[in-house]
């Protein structure tokens, strides 16, 4: 009626507009189309489309075109036009088309009203915002870009979905349980090798296993994320899926408990290495160890230790020793779960029932050394970081310490940079790059930094590492420090070994340790197992070692360097003179009291052989005597001797036996000496005058 009325003239162009509200302008019509405004002029001309002319223009009936249609909003069927792409497509894909349509017509009129002070992106990306707001079609900024450009070359066409709807896919249950197990595997399969192998049982077993990217995407959303995570990467379901137990450090005082861990610094230091190919010395890159103890309340480092080496039990005791030393002991310590703090000597070792038939070896004659301090200890679950609040803190140190070497290595291969390729441990070297130096500058991180800072503990109540430590203590806190036999324990042990010369000799300071303790030790055989000890120190404290017996690890002494050891050949200072004349006052010392020793028990054993050959040459001259038999000795002297004094017994009969006959010989000379005058006899003469006690005389002389 309305376009009967405007070619008979009966209303105005008002009117008319007003009734054909609904119909397109040549320029959207030409957008819907794919076209130039140009062809649909020409086309409205031609009476192809349906249209009137205004003096505005071409107004065009979306009715005639299933385009035009659908730009238009109209949900009802098109219209059958041959060659046509729109032709008979749902009413829901219209609906998606003209949705696409009028999210791009919208973003064109809002571009005009962009600020200047917005990039485009800006602007988009904010405008998407409000537009997905609105609960309509939802789009992101690479999905409008790709509308545009199909609804610039196709019109509407470019923006109907072009996907196929098919039937149901079917898949056999047991052909995706299948699948499931093997994909749910730590080696993390990729699902093309999964796939393959699923459908060659399948086709052996009759199953229906639909495409390969229908599995990929039923593996994205049918199967369960949590187990997928669960079965592919335990660590991280554990860290991330599995509930946590929210600890109240509030409740702990500073210095009621330690945590204790290792961690292997992100930072690379030259250190000298023998190459045995080369046959020479050179620099290599090496990680050092950081073993350290972190008072839970306040995250202040009680103690620590840096060391190339690998950590173990003994520099884990050695670094607790440290601060029991300087802070006192803790009332709890919290200890990783490693053997190295699960050491016996230290913590008890790990609780399991005794084997039948186990020997108890001599380091389970101690008692741990926590247990002999009254200090309870607790170890973290196995592999779980979320258990010790000093890991946070080590992420800490990678952060604010680590990351300011230049040699930085990052805690993985990717994170490396790539500035390490181009350097050579030597280059560092040169500039004093070294393990010391490290230490120094690790000291001072913590002391004018870290601690100085406000503790990332939230139990410390906003204080500083420091404060806190101090602050919030128990009100009754007394710093309890063990006796050095205690402490003792918990240093590093050395391997069985014997008392020289000089003392005990550290290979590891370089120099001998002596005491007055063992001097019954020195020198004994290294078969004798008896005098063998055991000595414990601290790699960091060169002025003692603490001395044990090696079987029941007993303790003896605490030993000091000998005095004597690298003395200055000339003895230039008066501290050399005096300490080269300590050393040989000791070294008389020793002497005349052993060879005191040994004079003594020469003199014990002459004068027990001489009695014993006395009271066998008169046990001999009773039994000859008959007379003696009549009056026996009040006590029997029973004689357990050695060969030479049983053959001295026997020579003192024989000599008896001649006593008589010789007894007219000793007159005869005693009658010549008072004759002659002298007072000198001969040596065969004298052994005449008193041959037992000449025979006993060289006897003696022999034993000495």
């Amino acid at each position: 009626m309305a376009l009967l009325a405007f070619f008979n003239n009966d209303s105005t162009d008002s009117e008319l507009l007003a009734d054909i509200a609904g119909w397109l302008t040549v320029k959207a019509a030409a957008a819907a189309m794919g076209r130039t405004p140009r062809n649909i002029r020409k086309l409205c001309d031609a009476g192809s489309l349906i249209a009137v002319r205004t003096k505005h223009g071409w107004l065009i009936d979306p009715d005639c075109c299933p385009a035009l249609k659908i730009a238009a909003g109209i949900t009802n069927n098109a219209p059958a036009i041959t060659n046509s792409p729109l032709t008979g497509i749902s009413a829901n894909k219209r609906k998606i088309a003209h949705a696409r349509y009028t999210c791009i017509t919208t973003w064109q009129e809002a571009l005009q009203h962009k600020p200047k002070t917005m990039t485009t992106t800006e602007y988009l990306t904010h405008w998407l915002e409000l537009w997905n707001r609105k609960g309509e079609l939802k789009a992101i900024r690479s999905t409008l870009y790709k509308w545009q450009k199909r609804f610039a070359c196709d019109g509407i066409a470019g923006l109907i979905d072009g996907r196929k709807h098919t039937k149901k896919t079917q898949c056999t249950p047991a052909a995706w349980d299948f699948f499931q197990g093997m994909y749910l595997d730590e080696a993390c399969p990729a699902i093309p090798r999964l796939y393959e192998r699923v459908a060659a049982l399948a086709q052996s077993e009759g199953w229906q296993w639909p495409s390969l990217r229908t599995i990929q995407r039923w593996a994205k959303e049918k199967l369960d994320p949590k187990l997928a995570m669960a079965g592919r990467q335990p660590r991280r379901f554990r860290d991330r899926a599995l509930p946590y137990v929210d600890r109240d450090w509030t409740r702990v005082p500073a210095m009621g408990c330690w945590v204790g861990d290792h961690r292997q610094l992100d930072i690379m230091i030259p250190r000298k290495v023998y190459n045995s190919k080369k046959r020479r010395e050179e620099y290599k890159w090496f990680r050092p160890w950081l073993t350290m103890y972190l008072d839970a309340r306040s995250w202040k480092p009680t103690c620590w230790t840096i060391r190339f080496e690998s950590p173990d039990g003994n520099v884990a005791m050695g670094t607790f020793l440290d601060g029991v030393k300087e802070h006192g002991q803790p009332e709890h310590v919290y200890l990783d779960n490693g053997k190295d703090f699960r050491m016996y000597r230290f913590a008890g070792g790990r609780k399991r029932p005794a084997k039948k038939g186990e020997k108890l070896v001599p380091e389970k004659l101690v008692k741990p050394a926590l247990e002999l301090m009254g200090i309870k200890s607790t170890f973290a679950m196995p592999y779980n970081a979320k258990a010790k609040v000093i890991e946070p803190f080590f992420k800490i140190v990678s952060e604010q310490f680590d990351k300011t070497f230049e040699t930085y290595c990052g805690r993985r291969a990717d994170l490396r940079p790539e500035r390490l390729k181009k350097i050579k441990p030597a280059d560092y070297a040169t500039r004093g790059l070294s393990l010391g130096g490290l230490i120094e500058a690790f000291n001072a991180w913590l002391t004018t930094d870290y601690e100085l800072q406000t503790s990332p503990s939230k139990a410390a109540s906003g204080l500083s590492v420091l404060r806190a430590f101090r602050e919030l203590r128990r009100p009754d806190f007394k710093a309890v420090k063990p006796s050095d036999d205690v402490l003792s324990l918990l240093l590093m042990p050395s391997l069985p070994v014997v008392v020289s010369q000089n003392g005990i000799y550290v290979r590891d300071f370089g120099q001998h340790y002596w005491s007055d303790a063992l001097e019954d030790r020195r020198c004994c055989n290294r078969r004798d197992r008896k005098r063998k000890i055991v000595y414990r120190y601290n790699p960091a404290d060169e002025t003692c070692i603490y001395v044990f017996n090696a079987e029941d690890d007993k303790f003896i002494c605490v030993a000091t360097p000998y005095i004597g050891s690298a003395t200055h050949p000339l003895a230039e200072s008066d501290h050399e003179t005096g300490r080269l004349a300590a050393a040989i006052a000791l070294q008389r010392h020793v002497s005349k009291t052993t060879n005191q020793k040994v004079r003594e028990l020469r003199k014990t054993a002459g004068n027990k052989l001489l009695a014993a050959s006395q009271q066998a040459g008169i046990k001999l001259g009773e039994r000859d005597n008959p007379r003696a038999i009549a009056d026996p000795p009040s006590a029997v002297i029973k004689l357990n001797g050695t060969g030479q004094l049983d053959r001295a017994a026997r020579t003192a009969a024989k000599q008896k036996q001649q006593h008589e006959i010789n007894q007219q010989q000793r007159e005869t000379l005693t009658q010549e000496f008072l004759v002659t005058g002298t007072d000198s006899l001969k040596a065969d003469q004298q052994e005449l005058l008193d041959p037992l006690t000449a025979l006993i005389t060289k006897e003696v002389n022999n034993y000495e």
